[in-house]
């Protein structure tokens, strides 16, 4: 069970799994403080009110890899991990916010008239940082192509 992070400046998109997402959440800046005393292993009833997608199971203790997205707002989050001795590894982020629309509508398939709109076109009802983390979250499953 790993857990991506996606930053920004004002909220963190974090995800955790593997190659399916366990559990996603949009948490603003002043409470990322919920979010490290989860990764810390203690409980944090706090992160639970920023779950978007899925759910943590109880007695959830996070053992795995933090991957965080290498651009706005990552050397913040890197100096909050690290003061708290965690290890984490930066990864590109490059159009995870493009790949996190197309998973919202994977998790949440249009109905409709709306099925009939090419999905390109389609703007998600919600923030998508927290599947922007969970692409990263995939992307570290997925091995390369390679020529």
């Amino acid at each position: 069970m790993d857990c991506a992070i996606d930053p920004g400046r004002c909220k963190l998109g974090v995800a955790f799994g593997a190659e399916g997402l366990l559990c996603s959440a949009i948490v603003p800046r002043p409470h990322w403080e919920d979010l490290w005393t989860l990764l810390c292993g203690s409980d944090s009833p706090g992160f639970c009110r920023w779950i978007t997608e899925g759910g943590l199971p109880s007695g959830f203790r996070f053992k795995g890899r933090i991957l965080i997205g290498d651009s706005t707002g990552s050397s913040d989050v890197a100096k909050e991990l690290s003061r708290r001795g965690f290890e984490f590894l930066l990864v590109d982020e490059r159009y995870s916010t493009l790949e996190a629309r197309g998973l919202y509508f994977l998790l949440h398939p249009p109905k409709g008239l709306l099925r009939l709109v090419p999905k390109g076109l389609l703007v998600p009802p919600r923030d998508v940082d927290d599947l922007a983390a969970w692409a990263l979250l995939r992307r570290s499953f997925i091995p390369p192509f390679e020529l």
